[in-house]
């Protein structure tokens, strides 16, 4: 049985009578990378607060490792690293001093782990140096180290590609990948780059205006976005039984809006539109496409509405 790093379950948050969060239902495994994709203010902040513990739901449970941490349990989140919003930093101290705190906070032993997390996010060389002279990419790597004090379990990460070069994207992805790799850390990481989302995560949970529109794993996704050929004709069940029938094409799918997508004979379209005309039907649209994570997440904007 799939373990659980974390499950929520029908989580409602209300603040000032708003419903900022309503009927939440998401199940991360442990060991999974889960992108959290959304708009401002689609509650993605919200969620991991309140994974978190920084705040409290309305109504709900949520669960760390199978354990009700709904009230607040500190235990469960004690191997927990996170960076939301804006990484907590005294601008007066230098980045080590600020990791010293930090370290002293949490009650982790010894200070090597100070020097590891600043060579992780390549801060070594800066370390002296008043975290109120940082650049905000250096400040959004300072957060990052800051989470990863203690060798976390849980990586819970708001944007923290905020400010960073393509160079130091690149460093951090990798460095996560490691992470994620060689110890199974399990991260629940957001970002407005979807492309890079889609070099890292294993899951995705889409949200929009509070709500889960889907959650679904990088396979299902990969399945659902690739190749296809879209067509559109005059009459879909009488075209579908002339495709399986006389060109032997057994993938087939009919989305919602009457489109028939082929992932077969990708190659020779031309042989496809000659049948439909051949064999009397209106042939109005016939492309080879594949859709990327933003098109997908387009298409649940568009399907969910306003």
């Amino acid at each position: 049985m799939e373990k659980k790093a974390l499950e929520m379950q029908q989580v409602y948050k209300s603040y000032k009578k708003i419903d900022i969060l309503q009927n939440i239902n998401l199940s991360i495994p442990k060991g999974a990378i889960c992108g959290l994709i959304g708009e401002n203010g689609a509650g993605k902040s919200t969620i991991m607060k309140l994974i978190a513990g920084t705040s409290y739901v309305s109504s709900g449970n949520i669960y760390i490792n199978s354990k009700d941490v709904t009230q607040g349990n500190h235990e469960e989140r004690r191997n927990m690293g996170c960076l939301i919003e804006h990484p907590t930093i005294y601008k007066d101290m230098t980045a080590w001093e600020n990791l010293e705190i930090q370290r002293v906070m949490k009650g982790i032993p010894g200070k090597e782990c100070i020097d590891e997390v600043l060579k992780a996010v390549d801060l070594q060389s800066s370390a002296n140096q008043k975290a109120g002279k940082y650049s905000l990419g250096m400040k959004q790597r300072l957060g990052i180290a800051i989470a990863m004090l203690g060798e976390p379990e849980f990586l819970i990460l708001d944007e923290p590609m905020n400010g960073l070069d393509p160079e130091k994207i690149h460093f951090i992805r990798e460095f996560l990948l490691k992470r994620n790799k060689e110890y199974h850390t399990t991260i629940l990481i957001s970002s407005h780059i979807l492309e890079e989302l889609g070099h890292m995560a294993t899951m995705y949970c889409f949200i929009h205006k509070g709500h889960i529109l889907e959650s679904i794993t990088k396979k299902e996704l990969d399945e659902r976005c690739r190749q296809h050929i879209d067509i559109r004709v005059n009459n879909v069940q009488q075209v579908c039984a002339i495709l399986e029938n006389k060109l032997k094409i057994s993938e087939i799918n009919v989305t919602d809006n009457g489109k028939i997508q082929l992932f077969e004979m990708m190659e020779t379209p031309e042989i496809i539109s000659r049948c439909i005309v051949e064999n009397g039907f209106d042939l109005y649209e016939l492309a080879v496409r594949q859709e990327t994570l933003e098109n997908y997440y387009m298409s649940l904007l568009l399907s969910a509405g306003d």
